[in-house]
Parts: structure tokens; C-alpha cells; sequence
């Protein structure tokens, strides 16, 4: 493609904006990719290894099954550690996606927050629930129990907070750059209210398929708050691959709008990258 003019919004370090050139683009993908596969991916593992271990007879109909009962036998536990494996990275991406688009609607918004703001908290908490999926993915309650319901909770916990975080900063931006914001909300609130009935029923000793039911209903809702986002990302947001020359700019991760477009206008959204490309997901809001 032709060199393109972009100008830098560098909103962590006051609002910035610097002109350049980016030279070329290799790749250009939709952001909200990214959100659709990190939540129909864990939803089709979780539920392919369910219909495995079923027709195998290794979890009956009912009472209804832990999701980590579905991956602990042969075969289905490589396709269940590989999916919530690789569905966590997803989910990490995805959260620095989220961060960079509130950076971006709170500047736009004038409610901009110097140094650490709760977006940038929110990635930490992902990143940790991340952590916690994966690990309770590939650790089976059958080799380590103890280990495995302790990444369970963590990723829950984490999770469910880091939702919190974002529903509590984007109501405090314009509604318009959160079409599903009270969506956000709503899942907010049934995750933390699931997840205080999977304790309670944990800690009254109630028959285990109580405890699935929430469990199911816990991931399947977090999943959902993730995916929310595409409603946001739309035609807005794209990662692309490119570079260029200007070695103070190759050397960063930057955020940029392509100059001369009108307001509102879906944007091709590049970063600086360096040779070789690296990529780099920017947000765009009206």
C-alpha cells in the first residue's frame, strides 16, 4: 500500500499526538476477531470434550458433570487442555484490546487518567484469570485436586473482578463509545452473584451437580461479557502488520489514527512496528 500519514494518540503520556509515516501494511484484521475467538472457542471446547466424554461414558447425562470432568480421561483431555490453553491467550489479547479502546473513549470523552488508571489494572486482573484458566485446564482434578480447584477459583475470581473494573470505567465515559454497556452490567452482576451460589452450595455440601450448574453458568456468563465487546470493536478497530523507518517510532507500541478522515468513519488502525513486522491492536472510537 502507499505510505500513509498517521498521527499518534500517545494517551498514557498526556495526549500526545505526533505525525508520521508508515511505509506499508502487510496485514489488516478486525479486532473484534479476536473477541469472537476468545469467546466461541472455550464455549466449543468445554463443549465438544462434554459430547466426547459423554458418548465414552466417562460422565453420565446427569447428574450434570464439572466442565473439568469433561477433560480428565483420555482423548478428550488433549483437546480440552489444548482449547482453554490457547482460549486464555485469546482472552489476555483481548484485554489489552479493551484497555487501549477505554484509553482511547475516555481521551475522546475528556476523563482521560494519568498514570495507572483502572484499565490498565484490568489487564493485570485478566492476565492473572488467564493464568488461572489455563493452569486448570492442564492440571486435571484427577492428578492434582487441590491445585486444580485453586487455578479454578482464581480464574474466576480475577475474572469476575476485572469485569467489575470495566463496567465501573466505561459507566464513567460516554455512552456512545459502549453500546453494551448496560449488557456489561447485567453480566457483572449475575457472574459475582453465581459465583457466591457456587460457594454457599460448595460449603453446605450439596449434591455436586448443584455446584455444575453454577460453574456452567459462571464460565458461560464471563464468556459472554468478553464477547460483549464486539459490539463495541465493530468496523472501528483493527490490528494490523506494517512498519516503518522512523526508528523512535518502530521501537514502540503506538496507537494511530489514519489522518484526513471524517469523524466516525471506520478507520484502518496501524501500528509502528519494526522489521520484522510485530503486531499491534489500536483502537478507534468516535
Amino acid at each position: 500500500l502507499e505510505p500513509w500519514t498517521f498521527k499518534h494518540t500517545a494517551s498514557s503520556r498526556g495526549g500526545r499526538f505526533e505525525d508520521w509515516t508508515m511505509e506499508g501494511l502487510i496485514s489488516v484484521h478486525p479486532a473484534r476477531d479476536v473477541t469472537i475467538v476468545g469467546c466461541v472457542l472455550p464455549i466449543c471446547t468445554i463443549l465438544t470434550c462434554w459430547i466426547i466424554a459423554l458418548s465414552l461414558g466417562h460422565v453420565a447425562l446427569w447428574p450434570w458433570p464439572m466442565i473439568s470432568d469433561c477433560g480428565c480421561e483420555t482423548p478428550e483431555k488433549w483437546i480440552f487442555r489444548l482449547g482453554l490453553t490457547v482460549s486464555s491467550t485469546f482472552l489476555v489479547r483481548e484485554a489489552f484490546l479493551v484497555r487501549d479502546y477505554i484509553k482511547r473513549a475516555a481521551m475522546l470523552s475528556g476523563r482521560a487518567i494519568s498514570g495507572t488508571s483502572p484499565e490498565d489494572v484490568s489487564v493485570y486482573l485478566a492476565t492473572i484469570a488467564s493464568f488461572g484458566l489455563a493452569g486448570c485446564a492442564t492440571v486435571s482434578e484427577n492428578e492434582q485436586s487441590d491445585l486444580h480447584g485453586a487455578l479454578a477459583v482464581m480464574f474466576f475470581v480475577f475474572d469476575i473482578a476485572y469485569m467489575f473494573v470495566i463496567s465501573w470505567r466505561i459507566n464513567s465515559l460516554d455512552a456512545v463509545h459502549f453500546p453494551a454497556q448496560t449488557i456489561k452490567k447485567v453480566l457483572s452482576v449475575i457472574a459475582a452473584s453465581v459465583f457466591v451460589v457456587f460457594v454457599i452450595v460448595n460449603a453446605m455440601g450439596l449434591p455436586q451437580w448443584t455446584q455444575a450448574i453454577a460453574e456452567w453458568v459462571g464460565t458461560i456468563v464471563i464468556l459472554l461479557f468478553n464477547g460483549s465487546f464486539c459490539y463495541e470493536f465493530g468496523n472501528k478497530m483493527f490490528i494490523a502488520d506494517g512498519y516503518s523507518d522512523t526508528a523512535a517510532v518502530a521501537t514502540r507500541e503506538t496507537a494511530l489514527i489514519q489522518d484526513s478522515v471524517p469523524l466516525c468513519h471506520p478507520l484502518i488502525i496501524a501500528p509502528a512496528t519494526s522489521r520484522p513486522p510485530r503486531v499491534v491492536a489500536i483502537p478507534y472510537t468516535c
